[in-house]
């Protein structure tokens, strides 16, 4: 059987000294995913230098998550990959707080559905949307992007409660979009 082939961005993850609770929840899923046999995980960090991807190596990202250290850049290789490097068929599973990466979610998105790659987003909450009174300005205009690229390009949404699942569906109902 031939393992699926996962790409999960890291670019803000990657270059945090501390973690959220986003980043913790994330940590612990792509653990149990490197631990899974089943899957090929490919971690990546986007180089804005070189606008493309780095290959961040999931053994030393291990490490760093089971012994908390906090300078993740170590787990950076040298390894490149472009999107159209990317392959065809594979699943992009966007697990971080990527609302605030450079490389929006409106300008990947469209690309890596151009290489024929599925997309899965874990969306943690809505709260910039639902109650931008108690985010940062650059949160809500950031978030609105990154919630309006999901909603049009992603394939599957993951959720963590139902409540958040029935906001969703509010703001897709509102916007007569189907819901991924």
């Amino acid at each position: 059987m031939r393992k699926a082939k996962i790409y999960i961005d890291l670019s803000v993850f990657i270059n945090l000294d501390y973690l959220t609770g986003i980043q913790r929840v994330s940590e612990e899923i792509i653990l149990r995913l490197l631990k899974n046999k089943n899957t090929n995980i490919v971690l990546i960090t986007y180089s804005e230098e070189n606008e493309c991807f780095r290959i961040i190596n999931n053994e030393t990202f291990t490490e760093c998550c089971e012994n908390k250290i906090k300078d993740k850049s170590v787990c950076i290789t040298d390894k490149y990959l472009k999107i159209h490097e990317m392959e065809s068929g594979a699943v992009f599973f966007d697990i971080d707080s990527v609302w605030c990466c450079k490389f929006t979610r409106s300008k990947l998105y469209p690309l890596l559905k151009n290489q024929n790659i599925k997309i899965i987003t874990h969306v943690y909450d809505i709260i910039p949307i639902t109650h931008p009174q108690y985010c940062h300005e650059n949160t809500v205009i950031f978030f609105i992007e990154y919630l309006g690229a999901t909603l049009k390009y992603a394939n599957h949404l993951i959720v963590n409660t139902q409540a958040t699942a029935d906001r969703i569906k509010t703001v897709c109902d509102k916007m007569n979009r189907k819901v991924p």
